[in-house]
């Protein structure tokens, strides 16, 4: 009979896996961007940074893109599948660690966006306001969700509270995930371990996406004005 793997070694292996589809995605990317005719400007430009970044356009930067979209269903589809397996069929994700897998490449694929935007304007390209804040709200939810479900996969959470029931834990989970990515912090549930780097690493991204909608919020106005 085959040895079963031990605990350090499917750690070991999931991490790896996720190396990999990091690795994936950050090709996808580079493969999917959309090069640029440079200007005159742009050949004498001094960065080599500024010239590469002129020449790109990221996936998703252009209207009713396809490959956006595409990356919007199968986000929600993962989700889903998460949600429905962790809420209606109350199953031990620990047995099937699929959290990881979104948490890691939910915030990829959020800082590859986030590069984006902060580049944008070297391509000559604004981004609509009203879409971008439908967007970062998408993503906010997604990334609570998916925060939630990390902690409450490793039951990283301490709640004081003795023999909790599935659907509590997946409620504290939740709940905890939604303070911490607002940063509100109320103290009464405690994350341990790894958790504690992930929570820290939640609410950066909150305040991240706070800042998105608000500037998404004044930038719509604006235009609103002047149109």
């Amino acid at each position: 009979m085959e040895e079963m793997l031990s605990p350090d070694q499917i750690q070991i292996l999931i991490l790896a896996l996720l190396l990999v589809i990091f690795l994936m995605l950050c090709i996808l990317t580079l493969l999917m961007i959309e090069k640029k005719p440079m200007s005159a400007t742009d050949q004498n430009s001094k960065s080599f940074l500024d010239g590469i970044i002129r020449r790109l356009r990221i996936p998703g930067s252009t209207a009713d893109s396809r490959r956006r979209n595409l990356y919007t269903y199968v986000a929600i589809g993962f989700s889903g599948v998460l949600i429905f397996e962790a809420v209606c069929l109350q199953a031990d994700l620990r047995d099937f660690p699929v959290a990881y897998f979104i948490v890691i490449a939910s915030i990829a694929y959020f800082f590859n966006v986030t590069f984006t935007v902060l580049t944008i304007k070297q391509v000559e390209f604004t981004p609509n306001p009203i879409r971008l804040m439908r967007d970062t709200t998408a993503s906010s939810v997604f990334l609570i969700l998916s925060f939630a479900l990390f902690y409450r996969t490793g039951e990283y959470l301490h709640t004081g509270e003795v023999n909790e029931t599935a659907g509590v834990a997946i409620l504290n989970s939740i709940y905890f995930s939604a303070v911490t990515f607002s940063t509100l912090g109320y103290g009464d549930i405690k994350p341990m371990g790894i958790s504690k780097i992930l929570s820290a690493l939640e609410a950066i991204l909150g305040n991240i996406h706070l800042a998105f909608i608000v500037s998404a919020a004044f930038a719509a106005i604006a235009n609103k004005k002047e149109s």
